[in-house]
């Protein structure tokens, strides 16, 4: 084996290494993420809250690992609170799913990475506890000024699942359609949260204007002229 052809094959070992620490499992199994949704101050099952799954295959590309859509899956727990998102089982170059558990009203999850679910650090106040291989997930029911103030500042609701979940003009028409296929749970559900905050900021702002003419006009502005009031008392 000539000097030149050591280098080559060198250099094809570190490109190699390289794409798949970049790529993570290379062949893996995906098992199902299965559960139960309690509310945290009562304990209670929550029925209708979303889990939603984004899965990306990963291939080499000139500039390192390229992530496209490979599946984009949702389901709703059940009046027990369960439910049990479907894995992929045998997958080549797939990446381990983004997940996000959203129900409007109450606090979500998210996480661009399943691993983490599993790691203590990643959720605080225990929400996650998992017992082998079912999770008890605990969701704290919100007020409507902390869900006005979880919307502040974010212009479409998005989230960290963005590869994917969230159409992207970087993909195909394809795979925007398979995107948008695979989250219509997910969509309904943040469609009533924004229009429910919304509603809150409406009534907001105009409790805002309320108080700011009455010190103009020296009465709300629903009052009737003096003119009117006097017709009324005579």
């Amino acid at each position: 084996m000539n000097r030149r052809y050591k280098k080559l094959v060198s250099s094809l070992i570190l490109l190699l290494a390289i794409f798949l620490s970049a790529c993570g499992n290379i062949v893996r199994y995906d098992s199902n993420f299965c559960g139960k949704i309690i509310d945290r101050e009562t304990n209670e099952p929550i029925s209708g809250v979303v889990v939603i799954g984004d899965w990306e295959n990963v291939s080499p590309g000139p500039g390192g690992a390229v992530h496209t859509v490979y599946k984009v899956a949702e389901i709703t727990t059940n009046n027990a609170g369960e439910f049990c998102l479907k894995g992929r089982g045998l997958v080549f170059l797939v990446d381990e799913p983004s997940i996000e558990i959203f129900k409007s009203g109450y606090s979500n999850i998210i996480d661009p990475y399943f691993p983490n679910l599993k790691d203590p650090s990643h959720h605080r106040n225990d929400e996650i506890v998992w017992e082998g291989n079912k999770a008890i997930i605990r969701l704290k029911k919100l007020t409507i000024e902390e869900r006005n103030e979880r919307y502040k500042g974010v212009s479409k609701f998005d989230t960290y699942i963005d590869h994917g979940i969230l159409p992207d003009h970087n993909y195909s028409v394809k795979s925007n359609d398979a995107v948008k296929a695979g989250r219509k749970l997910f969509d309904a559900e943040v469609k009533k949260e924004i229009a429910e905050v919304k509603q809150y900021r409406d009534q907001m702002n105009q409790s805002q204007e309320h108080r700011t003419l009455i010190p103009m006009y020296g009465r709300p502005p629903s009052s009737s002229p003096s003119h009117i009031e006097k017709l009324k008392t005579e």
